[in-house]
C-alpha cells in the first residue's frame, strides 16, 4: 500500500473486502469517517472504509472552506474552544500545512457593546495563544478602530461601523483535505473503496449484535457483505437511515447550506469578513471569495442544486453591509450541500455526538475542525466493544500525505519550477494542493511535456492534474475531477463545461495508468 488510489487499488479492495473479517468497518467517506479510519489503522486495527459516492462527496466537500475556531453552538462552548484551538494549531503546524492555512477574519461592530461582547468571547478562545507571526500558530485577536476597518475592508459601508475585531481562522481545502486523510489511511493499511453504498447493517442470529454491513458496488451493481467486530457509522445527515432504531439517536436534521463564489476583485478587502447577525462569512479563496452560507431545511430525497433562490438569499443578507452592492453579474458560481444539525433530548444544538450499541458505534459532527478528537473518541468507543488492549490514538503525530517535508519543498519551489519547465506560480499552486507529494505530478510533466499545458476551459489547472487524479487519487467520473480533485466546477463561470471534454479525454486515455493512443 502506497497511498495511491486508482482502478487497480479499488479492484483489489473489492476482492479483499468480502473475504476478510475486520476489527472495524467505517461507513462514510467524509472528514469524520476518513479520520476514524486513519485513527483506527494507526492503532494497529484491521480497518475497512466505504463511501457511497466519492470521497468528500457529501457535506465535507461543500463547506465554507473554514476550520472554525468559534463554536457554532452555545451548549458545548467551554469544552469545544480548547479542543478546536489545539486541533487547528496541529493542522497548521504539523498535520496538514499544505491544505490548511491561517486567514484573518474581520467582524465589524456597530456599537461599543457589540465590541465588548465579541471580545469577551474571543478572549476565552485566545487565552493561551501568544501573539506570534509563526505560520503554525494563530495570533490572538485584536481590536481595530473605525479607520483601520475602513483601510483593510473599504467594501463595507462606513456609516454602519464604529470599529471591528480581527481574529484568525484556519482556511481549509476541504475536499482535498478529506482525500489526504483517505490516502494516508490507505498508506497505513486501511482497505477502502468508494462508490460503494451501505445497504443495511447485518446482525447475529437472534442477539441483535451488529456483525457487518451489506454493501453494493454501485459501479458494477454487485452486492456483498463486509464482516467486522464493530461497525462505525459516520454518514453525517444520512446516519438515521442506516442505523434505524438500533441506537437512541438525537434528532439529526438535514440542513441545506449554500455558498456563492465571486471573483476576488468584486469585494475590496484584504481580510475575510464575518457578518455575524446574518451568520454569513466572506472568505478569501485564491482569486475568489466564498460567501455564505444561506441555511434552509432539507426534506427527504436528494438536495437540489444551487439556484436563484440561494443567490437572492445571500445577496439580500450581504448587500446592506456593502458600499457597492453585488448583483447577479458579479457571481461566478455557487454550490450547496446537506449538513447535519444535531439536537439533543433537551432541545439544545450539539456540535458532535457519539452513541454505542452491541457491535455498533455511531458518530456525527456538525463541524470539521474537531474531527480528529471526535474520531479518537469513536475509536475508543469501538475498542471497548472489540475487547482487548487497543493502543491510544497517535494521529496527533501522523502528518497527512504531503505534509511531511512541505516547508522544505516550498523553499525549493524555484528549483522545482526550473526542473519541470514551469512558472514558479504553477509550482506554488501544486504545492498548496499536493504538498510534498507533488513529485508524481512533476514527473508526469517531465515525461509527457504536453501535460504541462493549461487545461482548456480551466487554465488555472494543468492537464497533469487530471491525469494524477486518475492514477493517484481515485477519480472515476468527470464530476470527481470537477468538484473534488480540483475546484473547476466552482471557480469557472460555466461550472467547468468548457473543460469537460478535455477532462473526459484525459481520463479515458489514462484510466489504466498509462496513456492510450488518442
Amino acid at each position: 500500500m502506497d497511498g495511491r488510489l486508482n482502478v487497480d487499488q479499488r479492484a483489489a479492495a473489492l476482492v479483499e473486502l468480502p473475504r476478510t473479517r475486520y476489527d472495524l468497518v467505517v461507513v462514510g467517506g467524509g472528514v469524520l469517517g476518513a479520520g476514524i479510519a486513519l485513527d483506527a489503522t494507526t492503532r494497529g486495527l484491521r480497518v475497512a472504509l466505504i463511501e457511497a459516492a466519492d470521497w468528500a462527496g457529501g457535506a465535507s466537500g461543500r463547506t465554507g472552506k473554514i476550520m472554525a475556531g468559534r463554536p457554532r453552538t452555545r451548549t458545548e462552548d467551554l469544552r469545544a474552544i480548547p479542543v478546536l484551538r489545539r486541533e487547528r494549531t496541529r493542522l497548521l503546524d504539523r498535520l496538514a500545512p499544505h491544505l490548511v492555512r491561517r486567514v484573518p477574519m474581520l467582524q465589524p461592530v456597530a456599537s461599543p457593546w457589540d465590541r465588548v461582547a465579541i471580545a469577551a468571547e474571543l478572549i476565552a478562545q485566545d487565552a493561551p495563544v501568544p501573539r506570534t507571526g509563526r505560520a503554525g500558530l494563530l495570533p490572538a485577536h485584536r481590536q481595530l478602530p473605525r479607520r483601520s476597518v475602513r483601510r483593510i475592508a473599504p467594501a463595507l459601508r462606513p456609516e454602519l461601523i464604529t470599529g471591528g475585531v480581527q481574529y484568525f481562522e484556519a482556511e481549509c481545502d476541504d475536499a482535498r483535505f478529506v482525500l489526504a486523510l483517505v490516502r494516508t489511511a490507505e498508506l497505513y493499511g486501511t482497505t477502502l473503496a468508494h462508490h460503494c453504498s451501505a445497504l443495511e447493517l447485518i446482525t447475529g442470529d437472534g442477539d441483535g449484535v451488529v456483525t457487518g454491513v451489506r454493501v453494493r458496488d454501485d459501479l458494477a451493481a454487485e452486492e456483498f457483505v463486509i464482516n467486522a467486530a464493530t461497525v462505525v457509522v459516520a454518514a453525517g445527515a444520512n446516519t438515521p437511515d442506516l442505523v434505524g432504531d438500533r441506537i437512541s439517536l438525537p434528532r439529526i436534521d438535514r440542513q441545506r447550506r449554500a455558498y456563492l463564489v465571486l471573483p476576488r476583485d468584486r469585494i475590496r478587502a484584504s481580510t475575510g469578513i464575518v457578518l455575524d447577525d446574518q451568520g454569513i462569512s466572506l472568505v478569501p479563496w485564491g482569486r475568489h471569495w466564498i460567501v455564505g452560507p444561506s441555511r434552509s431545511p432539507v426534506g427527504d430525497g436528494p438536495i437540489r442544486p444551487f439556484d436563484d433562490h440561494d443567490r437572492r438569499l445571500i445577496l439580500d443578507a450581504v448587500n446592506p453591509q456593502l458600499a457597492r452592492p453585488l448583483g447577479p453579474s458579479d457571481i461566478e458560481s455557487g454550490y450547496a450541500g446537506s449538513h447535519p444539525v444535531i439536537t439533543d433530548a433537551a432541545g439544545h444544538d450539539r456540535d458532535r455526538w457519539i452513541g454505542t450499541a452491541p457491535g455498533l458505534v455511531t458518530a456525527v459532527t456538525a463541524e470539521a475542525a474537531g474531527y480528529r478528537d471526535l474520531a479518537a473518541r469513536a475509536v475508543d468507543a469501538a475498542g471497548g466493544l472489540i475487547g482487548g488492549l487497543v493502543p491510544k490514538a497517535i494521529t496527533d503525530r501522523v502528518p497527512l500525505l504531503g505534509a511531511d517535508g512541505y516547508f522544505a519543498r516550498w523553499n525549493q519551489r524555484h528549483l522545482l519550477a526550473r526542473r519541470a519547465g514551469l512558472h514558479v506560480a504553477r509550482v506554488e499552486h501544486l504545492l498548496r494542493r499536493h504538498g510534498a507529494a507533488l513529485d508524481p505530478v512533476l514527473e508526469l510533466i517531465m515525461d509527457h511535456p504536453e501535460l504541462g499545458r493549461p487545461l482548456p476551459g480551466a487554465e488555472d489547472y494543468l492537464a497533469a492534474e487530471v491525469v494524477h487524479a486518475v492514477t493517484h487519487e481515485g477519480a472515476v467520473t468527470v464530476d470527481d475531477v470537477l468538484y473534488r480533485r480540483t475546484g473547476i466546477a466552482y471557480e469557472t463561470v460555466d461550472g467547468g463545461r468548457a473543460a469537460t471534454s478535455a477532462i473526459a479525454d484525459l481520463m479515458s486515455r489514462w484510466a489504466a495508468g498509462t496513456p492510450n493512443t488518442p
